[in-house]
């Protein structure tokens, strides 16, 4: 049996109120080139489950279930499902997001096939709220063709139920994965560091934020110790990354250290609550991947 030319990856923790709708949305594609579907549950303990299990019942041909027997967590389900995707293409959309025009995937195949320097497609997607009801916002907010590493490093403007990642480009996640928060904003990193980055003009598909979501119910100060930690990581892991991800680190870093200058205060402030608990982290890992720290390792593996 021939490879397919597209597999989606949806990774699911207790999403029983949304994970049909998810399921569903990639059903409903229309295409003119094979796709399967794998679906990693992470040992869910609601309905899940059994939803999914009909699910695949009715489509045994496009679905492919991967159900854990104990919780791995979130990162380390991601990749398991990543390395068993055997397709051209990889695209992703979670258990609580969904897919809005059911010719996603062709429009993105057909860029891809169309750009073979392009590692990465993606398009807006737009927020919903848990009832599903459009909350205003798009992301990103304004439309850019390409998108350089730089970019990308600096600020994602992917969201995961929007991108397709062309698995030559980043054909194994690296270890590194799984001491992370976060597992789509160094794919794309990575995934720039192979080729363009290049962003479709429709929203066609939709990111629920709420209190569960992995990244949306996260306290705003853990989002940046994340992705301080993995702006770090990759800088020792990709020593061509180094110098880049020290300047997103400093930039970070003094963008905390601004806004706690101007406050009022401070002690008594989120500004320097958050500034406190981050800038710290931050200017030690700056100084971790200075061009004089040599070897370069992984301290928390060392």
């Amino acid at each position: 049996m021939t490879n397919p030319k597209v597999s989606v990856v949806t990774i699911t923790y207790n999403q029983e109120r949304y994970i049909e709708r998810s399921i569903r949305s990639v059903l409903n594609q229309h295409t003119s080139f094979s796709v399967e579907h794998l679906v990693a549950d992470d040992c869910s303990t609601d309905s899940t489950i059994p939803i999914l299990r009909r699910l695949a019942a009715e489509n045994p041909s496009q679905l492919t279930l991967h159900l854990r027997t104990h919780n791995v967590g979130v990162l380390r389900n991601f990749c398991d499902a990543y390395h068993t995707a055997s397709g051209e293409y990889v695209a992703f959309v979670e258990g609580d997001d969904y897919w809005i025009d059911p010719r996603k995937l062709q429009k993105q195949v057909e860029l891809m096939d169309a750009r073979p320097d392009c590692s990465l497609c993606f398009h807006p997607a737009v927020y919903v709220d848990e009832l599903a009801s459009p909350t205003g916002v798009i992301h990103p907010p304004s439309h850019q063709n390409e998108w350089t590493l730089e970019q990308v490093a600096d600020a994602n403007p992917v969201q995961t139920c929007s991108m397709m990642v062309r698995r030559s480009a980043v054909p194994m996640l690296p270890e590194l994965f799984l001491g992370l928060r976060l597992g789509d904003w160094p794919l794309c990193i990575l995934a720039a560091r192979e080729g363009t980055l290049v962003c479709l003009p429709d929203a066609m598909s939709a990111y629920r934020v709420h209190h569960q979501g992995v990244w949306s119910g996260m306290a705003i100060a853990k989002r940046y110790s994340a992705s301080a930690q993995m702006y770090f990581r990759l800088g020792c892991e990709y020593p061509d990354l180094r110098p880049l991800m020290e300047t997103v680190l400093a930039k970070q870093a003094e963008t905390l250290a601004m806004d706690a200058l101007e406050g009022h205060q401070l002690r008594h402030t989120l500004t320097w609550r958050l500034a406190s608990t981050i800038a710290w982290p931050w200017v030690t890992a700056r100084s971790w991947l200075a061009p004089s720290a040599s070897p370069v390792r992984d301290r928390d593996h060392a």
